[in-house]
């Protein structure tokens, strides 16, 4: 197992060699904007497509008061996003039947000669757990597009479907998907784009973007890759 890991540790000097220096921070052409607000989770994204092959990523948590920014390079992300879409369905049937005995109770008090004032209260409480319940579901349910890593497949770019609306979405999508392809043809050879991505990776994992964890496994990936390999 030493050697393998001094062979770990040649290919992390590889990287350091870095293929595109630190000059893509500086922004010479603005070409995209684009922003999205999720008023019940409180997130407001922003993203912002300059020198071609850069994108500036912004997350504004308004409920943690948290604002950061993650520059990604279009270079070394997957053009082909990956759907994640989850719905809370259990919080809404809990939603659905605090509803429905409310209503049950409503008429109970309404119809019949049981006029308890105590009905009402237990309306009001059903009423106010269903409406609780409905938030809930929306918070917890998500439908995002992510976009990940070439080699490793790392979430780098996460985008709520239909917002701000589907058409502004899906004409973003397009645009951006075109960035990356065009992004992809730097003439880089294998060796050369890996070892970049893992460079990338390692900037993010360090401006807090990506986990330890995250960042490891992303590392093991690519040194195992057929085409990365050390420098002759």
């Amino acid at each position: 197992m030493e050697p393998k890991e001094q062979e770990y540790g040649q290919f992390e000097e590889i990287v350091i060699v870095d293929v595109f220096e630190d000059s893509d921070d500086v922004v010479r052409t603005v070409n995209e904007e684009f922003i999205q607000e999720n008023t019940i989770k409180g997130i407001r994204r922003s993203f912002r497509i300059f020198n071609d092959s850069q994108l500036l990523q912004s997350v504004k948590s308004f409920r943690n008061r948290d604002d950061r920014q993650y520059r990604i390079n279009l270079r070394y992300v997957n053009p082909e996003p990956e759907r994640d879409r989850r719905y809370a369905w259990r919080i809404l049937i809990v939603s659905v039947s605090c509803l429905c005995a409310a209503v049950l109770l409503f008429c109970i008090w309404h119809y019949t000669r049981f006029s308890f004032d105590y009905l009402l209260v237990a309306v009001a409480l059903l009423a106010a757990a269903s409406a609780f319940s409905l938030l809930l579901f929306f918070y917890r349910s998500h439908d995002t597009f992510i976009y990940k890593s070439l080699a490793a497949g790392v979430p780098l770019i996460e985008l709520d479907n239909r917002k701000p609306d589907l058409r502004e979405f899906d004409a973003f999508l397009m645009r951006l998907e075109q960035y990356i392809r065009n992004a992809n043809k730097s003439g880089m050879n294998s060796q050369q784009r890996l070892a970049g991505e893992l460079k990338d990776i390692r900037r993010l994992k360090d401006a807090g973007m990506l986990t330890e964890q995250t960042y490891e496994l992303a590392r093991t990936t690519i040194f195992s890759h057929r085409d990365y390999s050390t420098a002759p």
